[in-house]
């Protein structure tokens, strides 16, 4: 019988059926894979909603999570950031989205180099800043710059010479809050590029895992929306509950003794004998792990898996001058 029960089940498309074989199918996923050796979506699928974050939806397994950050724990937890791979302190800073979240501070070392070259690589924003110049009546205040032997301040034709114009921005007072909004622009913009460096690399490993997702509102049953974010994990929950699964029984069959525990007269067969003798396993993983996550972060962590990409430590130029000219004109 128990041969016939998994050559339908392997062949069969809808198993349907087996809530009528089964006493309506109260058997855990794991108590069908000890007697049927098979792990079918269709029967197994509308119990795994033991974890709290799935939901059966439609024939799939829906993983819901309230926000990115939820995803952190399933990177390394050690100190390899330092060496350009993502660990998971620094996935719950990316994930968090917070904006005021700075990976790196004195970035700053040439100022003519790095921030006044950005500038003039940036004809509009040049002319802006000439243009604030003027308009701030910055002609004709009185300068330290030594070239200036007539004595008559900052003139007008300074702004001709770029470079003049960025060593006067640099080093007179007259122009201290000016160059201190351009310095930060460039820190900001610095900053910015350096976490969508890292959420690139975080997010990229997140998405070969677990899909896209998308973010999806709902009624929860006190009157209140919830935000949440949801993806397809069938095929990866299927995969890796079912190999966890297996290795719990493999472990129980070490210890089963079919002579000791097969009785005819009360077991149908030895798989029965064992599904009773292989209790710690009939509610696994849900006995142990609350949510899909967690399990997942431990799946990770045995298989020696647990998720350590590497980013881009130091942003691109064209990145960085991307946002620096948008902060620029939001500063002055």
């Amino acid at each position: 019988m128990r041969n016939l029960i998994k050559k339908i089940l392997r062949e069969s498309d809808d198993f349907g059926w087996i809530r009528d074989v089964e006493v309506n199918t109260d058997l855990t996923p794991a108590q069908i894979k000890m007697r049927y050796e098979v792990f079918p979506l269709e029967v197994v699928g509308p119990n795994m909603p033991g974890f709290r974050d799935i939901h059966w939806e439609g024939g799939k397994l829906m993983l819901y999570v309230d926000h990115w950050e939820d995803f952190a724990e399933l990177f390394v937890d050690n100190d390899s950031s330092q060496y350009g791979y993502i660990t998971k302190w620094l996935a719950e800073k990316v994930l968090a989205e917070d904006d005021y979240w700075e990976p790196y501070s004195d970035v700053v070392y040439d100022w003519m180099d790095q921030v006044w070259d950005m500038v003039t690589d940036n004809e509009e924003l040049l002319n802006y800043i000439k243009e604030y110049i003027r308009k701030n009546d910055f002609i004709g205040q009185e300068l330290e710059y030594d070239e200036d032997p007539d004595v008559g301040g900052f003139r007008e034709d300074m702004l001709l010479d770029d470079d003049l114009l960025g060593e006067l921005i640099k080093d007179e007072d007259i122009f201290d809050d000016l160059k201190t909004e351009l310095t930060w622009a460039y820190e900001n913009a610095y900053n910015v590029a350096a976490r969508d460096n890292i959420w690139k690399a975080v997010y990229g490993e997140i998405k070969d895992l677990f899909g896209e997702g998308e973010w999806t509102s709902f009624e929860n049953g006190i009157g209140q929306t919830r935000h949440m974010l949801k993806f397809d994990v069938t095929d990866l929950l299927m995969e890796t509950v079912e190999k966890e699964i297996d290795n719990c029984i493999e472990g129980c069959k070490r210890y089963f003794d079919p002579e000791r525990h097969y009785d005819e007269e009360e077991h149908e067969n030895e798989a029965e004998a064992f599904d009773e003798f292989c209790t710690e396993c009939h509610d696994y993983p849900f006995t142990e792990y609350g949510d899909f996550i967690s399990f997942y972060r431990n799946y990770l962590y045995e298989w020696d898996e647990l998720l350590n990409p590497r980013f881009d430590e130091y942003p691109d130029d064209k990145d960085v001058a991307g946002y620096f000219v948008e902060d620029v004109y939001s500063r002055i």
